[in-house]
């Protein structure tokens, strides 16, 4: 299921200066509601799961929480969705402004690549986890209405086998968090291993999350000071962008 955003929501996004948008959505997720594109933005699909994934029969709570841990796997370990995320993330790396990459529920296709980028800036699994988890937060009106709409049109049982579909939870983000470090490592080598990103990019990547500063930096003097504040100025120049 797909929203469409509000003309409030619209307006905001038009304002962030947007020059790409990554929808990783499927087609007929797509058809079923277009996106609103920011004026100017150029529109991208990829496709992450593709139009012929897997589909299960979700009898219970339990079938549905052990899909979604799958899925969270073959973020990991399935070549051909791998090679989507390289393409994503090299998408994103050379965006030229800010990038919005999105679905609808922000937890799943989103959420990994959240957590991928989180963890190419070197932010801990543990905050990751947190961030994750806080996508509960902002959604859980949009949960109980969904959950709602189930149970009056399709029964309780329906509603229950389809709930731990609509929010995140830890079991979720955490079997792919253990397939990278099963497989991989580091989230480092899962990009450029499993992903097959090149290390420039890697870097361009965490170049456009991470502000740097030399250790010690605040105390330098002279020569040093000024190399300091040069590297620190091309941070902020098209250099480091591009």
């Amino acid at each position: 299921m797909r929203w469409a955003l509000s003309d409030e929501d619209h307006a905001t996004v038009e304002a962030l200066g947007i020059s790409d948008v990554y929808d990783l959505s499927s087609t007929s997720e797509i058809a079923s509601v277009p996106d609103r594109v920011a004026a100017g933005a150029s529109w991208h699909n990829v496709n992450i799961m593709g139009d012929d994934a897997t589909h299960f029969t979700l009898t219970s709570a339990e079938v549905s929480r052990a899909m979604m841990q799958e899925a969270e796997r073959s973020f990991v370990n399935d070549g051909a969705i791998q090679n989507r995320f390289a393409t994503l993330l090299n998408g994103l790396a050379a965006a030229d402004d800010a990038a919005l990459f999105q679905r609808t529920a922000g937890k799943d296709r989103t959420g990994w690549t959240a957590a991928v980028l989180q963890g190419i800036a070197c932010v801990s699994n543990a905050d990751i986890m947190a961030d994750y988890l806080a996508t509960n937060d902002y959604t859980a009106e949009r949960v109980a209405a969904t959950y709602d709409d189930y149970a009056a049109s399709y029964g309780a049982a329906f509603a229950d086998a389809m709930e731990p579909l609509l929010g995140g939870e830890a079991s979720y983000l955490q079997a792919g968090l253990d397939e990278v470090a099963a497989k991989f490592g580091s989230m480092e080598n899962y990009v450029l291993d499993g992903l097959g990103l090149s290390r420039e990019t890697l870097y361009v990547l965490r170049g456009k999350m991470v502000r740097y500063q030399l250790p010690g930096q605040q105390d330098l003097t002279g020569n040093a000071a000024a190399g300091a504040q040069f590297l620190s100025d091309l941070q902020d120049s098209y250099l480091s962008g591009a």
